[in-house]
């Protein structure tokens, strides 16, 4: 399967055209929202919750620097 075909049903919004997607254990998932529900620079567009062990989050981000550090600290 092809990443475009992942990530088809989510995609940036106009002033969040970034598309961030963070695997992350489902433990975490809570902490990242309530993280990302205090930025202004992240929107949370969906979660792909089909994996049980690793859930991926897609947020739109607002620049390219902060999809990537979500990316890598996440």
């Amino acid at each position: 399967m092809r990443h475009s075909d992942i990530t088809a049903p989510y995609h940036g919004i106009a002033s969040h055209p970034y598309l961030a997607a963070i695997t992350i254990a489902p433990t975490d998932a809570g902490r990242f929202l309530r993280m990302a529900k205090d930025q202004p620079e992240v929107v949370i567009l969906g979660v792909d919750q089909s994996t049980p062990d690793a859930w991926v989050l897609y947020a739109g981000c607002a620049s390219r620097e902060g999809r990537d550090l979500l990316e890598s600290n996440w």
